[in-house]
């Protein structure tokens, strides 16, 4: 039987956000009935997609009087709960760095950040960048063993030293739930997928191009950092001659001194085209 409620519309643009600065859509509002004990409780919720059962918001719990301490343990409406501790995965996290560093121009290293939460990871995890964060600092997307510390690839594209502060949020980590070793030699075809990827089928014809002739004269350490130069930049270039758009910053004139404006009679087409 099918006990999914009726659900009421909200508003569109509301949006709940995450732990690791994501973003989830609601699919609507309705009344849910939960009981702590012998007390039955109804509030209006919204409904999305999230791995628990439920969350109670802070308009919840301000409206019913909540506290919740070691000595207090938890009550609502002045009513003494019984409590115990669960402790739940890992999930994600942001990652702050633990000292004040400078990213010299031009260069790349590898910073030493703490979670947001405190406490060490036990498993493996994945570092990466945080959504929706746009600054001159990239972030790598890594693998990293457990301990205290978090390694954190950055790199510096711009020609100015960059100061990341102690405590600054810079990354995200998420505990790995599943992965497994990859060996190529377990997939004949592999090398052929490898050989077969190429730039030129990834970046614009125009970026390739300028990528070989800027390559011409460069060592191979020279040559990895101007792909990635332009791969972190590959927005700003046109991916065709229809890609092109327009600003109204630069102004444009031509001189035509006094010649005077010509108007001509639209030219007919060929009679090859005529049908």
């Amino acid at each position: 039987m099918d006990c999914r409620p009726e659900l009421d519309k909200s508003d569109p643009r509301l949006k709940l956000e995450v732990a690791n600065d994501g973003l989830l859509a609601v699919e609507g509002m309705a009344k849910f009935e939960f009981k702590l004990k012998s007390t039955k409780f109804e509030w209006n919720m919204y409904v999305t997609d999230i791995r628990e059962d439920g969350l109670l918001g802070l308009d919840f719990l301000y409206n019913h009087q909540y506290m919740c301490g070691t000595e207090t343990g938890l009550r609502f409406n002045g009513k003494k709960y019984e409590t115990f501790i669960h402790r739940a995965p890992f999930g994600v996290s942001r990652v702050s760095c633990a000292t004040e560093t400078k990213v010299p121009a031009n260069s790349e290293c590898v910073l030493v950040g703490r979670t947001s939460l405190g406490i060490p990871f036990s498993k493996p995890c994945a570092v990466g960048p945080l959504p929706r964060v746009e600054n001159d600092l990239l972030v790598g997307n890594a693998l990293v063993t457990p301990g205290d510390e978090i390694p954190i690839p950055v790199m510096n594209l711009t020609d100015e030293d960059i100061i990341i502060h102690s405590g600054q949020s810079i990354a995200s980590v998420q505990e790995i739930v599943y992965f497994s070793t990859f060996d190529p030699g377990d997939n004949p075809q592999h090398n052929g997928w490898v050989n077969n990827v190429s730039a030129a089928e990834v970046w614009p014809e125009g970026v390739q191009k300028l990528c070989n002739e800027s390559s011409v004269n460069l060592s191979e350490d020279d040559i990895l950092k101007l792909r990635r130069l332009l791969q972190a930049h590959l927005s700003v270039f046109a991916s065709s001659s229809e890609d092109l758009g327009f600003t109204n910053i630069v102004e444009h004139k031509i001189d035509t001194g006094t010649a005077c404006p010509v108007k001509q009679a639209p030219r007919r087409p060929p009679m090859a085209f005529a049908k």
